[in-house]
């Protein structure tokens, strides 16, 4: 359906005593001036809604073409919103894969190695959990270990006398 058709539904559905077809044709041109850079989706969404009678408004009189627009352009202007969105993403996709493509595999190891370090300085900041404390329980040991190994930190402490906590210090 064509966007005449779809004012002409408009006008049908709310009938005047006083239309008549250059009263209608006139109408479909100042409907279609109200609508324009508004999509013909919208349109028709617009449309189904004040047939429907989902619109608040008092659904005994057509709807005038500034009310028609006025529901219409917030869809429109969310539906632009997603198209800018869509095409910054696709803008952004296009550039790195452009510059992937010009980069050897070589050439991507070292601008990653600048920016983050190599593997080897990577591990010099982060101490591995072994070699940060040795009797540590390890996440993956099964619990027979896990309780020889808190009973060695247990003995660790009392041999060296200091108290295991706090409170007890003052004793």
């Amino acid at each position: 359906m064509n966007r005449r058709e779809q004012f002409a539904l408009v006008l049908k559905s709310f009938p005047q005593a006083s239309d008549s077809a250059e009263d209608m044709a006139g109408l479909i041109d100042v409907y279609e001036y109200a609508f324009q850079g508004i999509s013909d989706v919208n349109l028709q969404a617009t449309v189904r809604a004040f047939i429907q009678g989902e619109c608040k408004r008092n659904n005994a009189f057509r709807p005038s073409p500034a009310e028609l627009a006025a529901y219409a352009r917030p869809m429109q202007i969310r539906e632009d919103r997603i198209k800018q969105a869509s095409n910054r993403i696709e803008g952004q996709k296009q550039i790195t894969n452009d510059w992937r493509a010009k980069l050897s595999e070589k050439q991507h190891r070292a601008h990653v190695e600048a920016r983050l370090g190599t593997e080897a300085q990577r591990k010099k900041q982060i101490p591995a959990m072994d070699e940060a404390d040795p009797n540590r329980p390890k996440p993956w040991m099964d619990p027979a270990e896990m309780k020889t190994s808190s009973m060695s930190i247990r003995r660790e402490l009392a041999e060296s006398g200091e108290p295991l906590f706090p409170e007890d210090a003052d004793l």
